[in-house]
């Protein structure tokens, strides 16, 4: 790199100038959400990857609703449950409640919403081959991996073969080589 380019790089980098107001904002700076709107609107590859996830998530608008605040403790939504899927469905729950008094107490809610989801999904999902030890610990990792919480000293789980192990089923590389 050139001497000048260099120096204009540096230059860039550095740059700590006030940002521009975003015109109809009363505010000198555009707030969080606008800053979202308009780096949104960019055909830039990443931001086409970020539109993708924004509306998978619900849109624009529910990542803008976000916050830190804690999930309230929810009992399960039996509403989602077929009556040929209940069984399953109770053994399942109580294996995922059972380890969720090991984890913060939004996970209750959490793998209680994904079971939920997963009753809704399709007729076939809980009366497949896997066990309702494998589903609650699919769900469990879901949860985990979905929001940082496995892998790691600092997490609550520190391995999936913890997890796996606390369920009770072997890991999924262990399975693969009995399969051939």
């Amino acid at each position: 790199m050139s001497k000048k380019r260099k120096h204009q790089h540096h230059r860039r980098r550095h740059d700590h100038r006030e940002p521009q107001r975003v015109s109809g904002e009363s505010a000198p700076f555009a707030g969080p959400s606008t800053r979202l709107r308009r780096a949104l609107e960019s055909d830039h590859l990443l931001v086409q990857s970020l539109r993708r996830r924004a509306d998978a998530l619900g849109g624009v608008t529910a990542l803008e609703d976000l916050d830190d605040s804690l999930l309230p403790a929810e009992s399960f939504d039996w509403s989602t449950v077929r009556d040929t899927d209940r069984e399953v469905a109770e053994d399942v729950l109580r294996r995922l409640d059972a380890v969720a008094t090991e984890l913060p107490d939004e996970y209750t809610t959490v793998l209680r919403r994904l079971l939920a989801i997963a009753c809704q999904a399709s007729e076939a999902t809980l009366r497949r081959r896997s066990s309702p030890e494998r589903i609650a610990a699919a769900l469990a990792w879901i949860a985990l991996k979905g929001n940082q919480d496995l892998g790691g000293s600092r997490r609550f789980v520190t391995s999936a073969d913890l997890l796996w192990w606390r369920f009770g089923v072997t890991s999924c590389s262990a399975l693969a080589p009995s399969t051939r």
